[in-house]
Formats: structure tokens, C-alpha cells, sequence
């Protein structure tokens, strides 16, 4: 118990090619998880990714949710940028438990429209890789109920009793739906962008992205070292969740008014430039990550 304590984070740094202290962290991954060797993590997956998601878990058992969605973001800046057509099985798995984590931390965190809508970007983005995700897909639904979106709460839960129909969760949360529940909010307007670019400007506007990306993930990691140094790790794990949250929401909000432009006919690369043509030329998901990935940038400078 007392080894679990610890911070996983400092075995992590401590061990640095140490075969005896890799063992040791390897030893407090599975007491913290439950696991034993023969469930042991495929090595594809970055140890650091992993020791950070079971940071994470901690956090969150221990109630501190804003802390825990700050960890997992970290685990998967660790794991890279990835491609999800092509990501490796066990890169998928772990990424998309990860998401899915957020989006229940999220959940833990209230009901209000702002960590709903965090929690339905974190269950995507875990759906995104694997379709079949229960647990997402049941997070995803609660998000929806909590805001009044009936329809795509009970189109989340009948999918996830039409593959388990013994899910006692998903049956109760249908029932509870309000009667005649399905004519309300329906799931933002897509950003298509089917027309406006051509490949050339698509494989640049996806360079971007990954810029973008990259850079978001390399200031969380800075900052992070920065606050470990003065022994205030915490304190900026709470306060990353918190502009996770509020970077979300800001996307959310933004990916709302580009679509609005769009079904009005504008130009976003004549209205917004460079920066307009680039986001044309995404796909509505990679529009919602370049807008969150600028907004975190954007909330931690200033």
C-alpha cells in the first residue's frame, strides 16, 4: 500500500534504464491496476503514457477529477498524433481507454452543459477507435441526458442493448428517459468539407494540424516540468483539467460558428485567410482538435 503512494511519475523518472527500478515501477503499475504480468501492457503503448494513465486512476479513486482528466490528456500527448485508420491494436486500446476515462471524469466533475460537452468530445474521440467501446458509448449517453439531448441518449443506449442486452445501466437510463423523448436537440451541423480543398491543400492544411498538435502537447509537458521543479505538481494537474475543460468548450463553441458560416455560404479562407483554408480543409473531428489544440494555447499564454 505504501508503495502505491508513491508518485508514479518520480519511479518513472527515477528508474532511466535502470533494470531494477523499472521493475519496481512495473511492480507499483500492478498493484495500482490490478493487473499481473500475463495482462501486462504490450510494449507499443510508451511506458510514460501508461504510468500516467495509472496516475490518473489514482486521482480519480481518490476524487480529484479535474487532476485525473489533466493526467490522462497526458498520457495521450505521450502516445503522439496517430491516425486512426492505421494506429497499431494495442496503441487503439490504450488511447481509446484513455479518452474514455476523461469522458467519465468529466461526468464526475457535474451536470452542467460545459463538462457534458468535454465528456461527449472524450467519448468521440474514444468511439472514434473503437466503435464497439461500451463504456464510451454508455459515457457519451449519459453526457446527452444530462444536457436534455433525448434522442442521442436513446440512440447511444438502444445500440448499447442491442450488443448487451443484459446491460442493466443502459436499460435503466432508458427507461428513465422522458416519454416521447427523440424530437429535440439534434448533434451540432458537420463541418463538411467535401469540395472545398483539393488533396495537395488537405495534406498541408493536415501538416498543420499536426503543428498544432505537437505544440499543444510539448507547452502541457513543458509547463508540467516547470511546475514539478517547484514541487507543485498538483496544483498544475488541477489547473490543466480546468483548461481542458474550458478548451473543449471553447471549440465546441467555435466549431458551431463555422458551421454556421458554412450553411451561409461564406468563404472561411476569404473571411479568415490562411488560418480559414487550413480549417476548410479538415475533417469536421480534426476542425474540433485544431480549434481545441489553439484554444489551450491560447488560455495558457495569456
Amino acid at each position: 500500500m505504501a508503495e502505491q503512494q508513491l508518485k508514479l511519475s518520480d519511479l518513472l523518472a527515477a528508474s532511466n534504464g535502470s533494470v531494477a527500478a523499472e521493475t519496481k515501477v512495473a511492480h507499483v503499475l500492478r498493484e495500482v491496476s490490478g493487473k499481473n504480468d500475463a495482462q501486462s501492457v504490450p510494449s507499443s503503448v510508451p511506458k510514460e503514457a501508461e504510468v500516467l494513465k495509472a496516475e490518473g486512476n489514482q486521482l480519480f479513486s481518490s476524487g480529484k477529477f479535474y487532476e485525473a482528466l489533466a493526467t490522462y490528456q497526458l498520457a495521450a500527448d505521450v502516445c503522439g498524433a496517430y491516425n486512426s485508420c492505421t494506429i497499431d491494436p494495442a496503441s487503439r486500446q490504450f488511447i481509446a481507454a484513455v479518452h474514455s476515462n476523461s469522458a467519465q471524469a468529466c461526468l464526475k466533475l457535474g451536470s452542467g452543459r460545459e463538462e457534458a460537452k468535454t465528456a461527449c468530445v472524450m467519448a468521440d474521440r474514444a468511439l472514434d477507435l473503437e466503435p464497439d467501446n461500451i463504456k464510451a458509448r454508455f459515457r457519451r449517453a449519459c453526457a446527452h441526458s444530462n444536457i436534455c439531448e433525448w434522442s442521442l441518449a436513446r440512440a447511444d443506449l438502444e445500440m448499447i442493448l442491442r450488443h448487451k442486452p443484459q446491460h442493466r445501466a443502459a436499460r435503466g437510463a432508458l427507461d428513465r428517459l422522458p416519454a416521447g423523448a427523440g424530437m429535440e436537440v439534434t448533434r451540432s451541423a458537420s463541418l463538411a468539407t467535401e469540395g472545398l480543398a483539393e488533396a495537395g491543400a488537405q495534406a498541408e492544411a493536415k501538416d498543420e494540424l499536426q503543428r498544432q498538435l505537437v505544440m499543444g502537447s510539448r507547452l502541457r509537458r513543458g509547463v508540467l516540468k516547470y511546475y514539478e521543479a517547484q514541487q507543485r505538481r498538483g496544483e498544475w494537474q488541477r489547473k490543466l483539467g480546468e483548461m481542458h475543460l474550458s478548451a473543449t468548450n471553447q471549440a465546441e463553441h467555435m466549431a458551431q460558428q463555422l458551421a454556421d458560416m458554412l450553411a451561409s455560404g461564406v468563404d472561411l479562407a476569404e473571411k479568415l485567410g490562411q488560418r480559414g483554408a487550413v480549417i476548410a480543409a479538415l475533417s469536421c473531428s480534426q476542425q474540433r482538435q485544431f480549434l481545441e489544440a489553439d484554444a489551450f494555447m491560447t488560455s495558457i499564454k495569456g
